[in-house]
């Protein structure tokens, strides 16, 4: 988890002012990558466009006790953030903040709210997995459960004719089950191993 600081003083930006510090950590930093999805070198955490994001001030009613904590860090380190995975914002900082600001309780009904969202999300996934698909097998002349294995060997994925239902929930045929030993045997054989129904 990453968190965005926004620094809010007076109208005249002095230093010594009482600030009012408002955070967002509602986001996951992350890192540019190349094409094959490894993490660019020399890099620091990347962060959000700030204007996006909701804020919640750290001293507001509810808040939880370990801003205080962070923020006393980022005093002591004159105001300026101790690590990547923080941003501490001062220039243009009331700017952002405008029609972005919400209340601890506003921001722990979203948080919940979010997170049944995901859940539900996860269980859809996890539902379509676990669903047959059907399609035509021109061997049984009829719809039949299709394997759902992205790696099944052949053009017929009727789990009749491919030894019936190896994994329950993925979906996968008998076949597909000893698939990565399939594979290191045909190595050491240095030729392909046919099961029924691949032909």
């Amino acid at each position: 988890m990453a968190m965005t600081f926004l620094c809010l003083s007076d109208e005249h930006g002095a230093e010594s002012a009482a600030v009012r510090w408002f955070v967002s950590n509602e986001y996951l930093p992350w890192k540019e990558r190349d094409a094959e999805g490894k993490v660019l070198p020399n890099q620091e955490w990347q962060h959000p466009d700030p204007s996006t994001l909701r804020y919640t001030e750290v001293q507001g009613e509810g808040a939880p006790n370990v801003f205080p904590n962070l923020i006393e860090i980022i005093e002591k380190n004159d105001r300026k953030a101790p690590n990547s995975h923080i941003r501490v914002i001062h220039e243009g900082a009331l700017e952002i903040s405008a029609g972005r600001l919400q209340s601890w309780k506003e921001k722990i009904a979203e948080d919940e709210a979010w997170r049944d969202a995901e859940q539900r999300r996860e269980m859809d996934i996890e539902n379509e997995k676990r669903a047959p698909v059907y399609e035509y097998c021109s061997r049984c002349d009829g719809e039949r459960e299709a394997c759902k294995n992205p790696k099944h060997r052949g053009n017929r994925k009727c789990m009749t004719c491919c030894g019936g239902v190896g994994n329950r929930d993925l979906r996968h045929c008998m076949n597909c089950l000893d698939l990565p030993y399939r594979e290191l045997r045909e190595k050491a054989l240095g030729a392909p191993i046919v099961y029924a129904g691949e032909e």
